[in-house]
């Protein structure tokens, strides 16, 4: 049991910080942020110790309040984001899954519909949009025939060639709905040729995880899904089988 004396000790810390990080504006008790000097230098760093400007922190017995403001937490938190970005993408995709999410999901569904119609009109969205569309450009499209498509998806057993999802379980939400879809043709090499040979099978998850990046640098360290089985099989795939299915005028194109 905690003794009257430790007791007090506490206390008397607790009434230290908060002496520290509190003082009285105008009759109204304000809390300094301790991260806005730091992201907005220019302005004053006390603010009304209250919800409004501050996020509700249980652990913090002293005040119930995060240290800093809630605009130092959202930039705090963005620039968190940028930095660990496969984490945050893990987090956000694991959250979306919960309960807790689902209900929020149902509960606002009329709000996200219409502020996505209104977050489509502004020049941010364009842009986005503009962006992904270069990107698209720069990541052309491959060129190869029904066949030669079908006789790749065959060899990978109708597998995902990085992660082994089936094809019969490859679905993505449309409309709040799960849809079946094909296998993304993958480019192996990002900027490398359209034929068959720099084409793998890839579901949905694995081709926006892998996004921009080199194959050795994905995989396997980034991707979470390596296998050493599988990459035996791209390879032997990429360097010398993918000639038994690949067509001669597409070959001829592209050597």
């Amino acid at each position: 049991m905690i003794s009257e004396k430790q007791l007090a000790t506490i206390e008397r810390k607790r009434k230290e910080k908060f002496e520290r990080e509190h003082k009285l504006i105008d009759g109204i008790d304000h809390k300094f942020c301790n991260k806005h000097n730091i992201y907005f230098p220019e302005e004053d760093i006390w603010f009304p110790a209250n919800t409004e400007y501050f996020y509700y922190n249980d652990k913090n017995k002293t005040d119930y309040l995060h240290p800093e403001c809630i605009r130092c937490g959202i930039v705090k938190a963005r620039i968190y984001q940028i930095n660990h970005l496969e984490e945050s993408y893990a987090s956000h995709k694991k959250y979306r899954g919960t309960v807790k999410y689902q209900k929020w999901d149902r509960k606002h569904k009329d709000d996200n519909e219409e502020y996505l119609i209104e977050y489509r009109k502004t020049d941010k969205f364009k842009k986005s949009v503009k962006r992904s569309n270069e990107f698209r450009n720069l990541h052309k499209q491959h060129n190869i025939t029904e066949e030669e498509w079908e006789s790749c998806k065959k060899y990978f057993d109708y597998k995902c060639a990085y992660c082994g999802l089936s094809l019969k379980d490859h679905y993505r939400i449309y409309a709040r709905k799960p849809q079946k879809i094909d296998f993304h043709k993958e480019h192996y090499v990002n900027d490398g040729v359209n034929n068959l040979s720099n084409c793998l099978p890839s579901c949905i998850t694995c081709n926006n995880s892998k996004k921009k990046k080199t194959f050795e640098e994905w995989y396997p360290e980034l991707s979470g899904v390596f296998n050493e089985e599988r990459l035996e099989k791209i390879q032997k795939w990429l360097n010398e089988d993918y000639k038994l299915y690949i067509k001669q005028e597409s070959l001829k194109v592209w050597l």
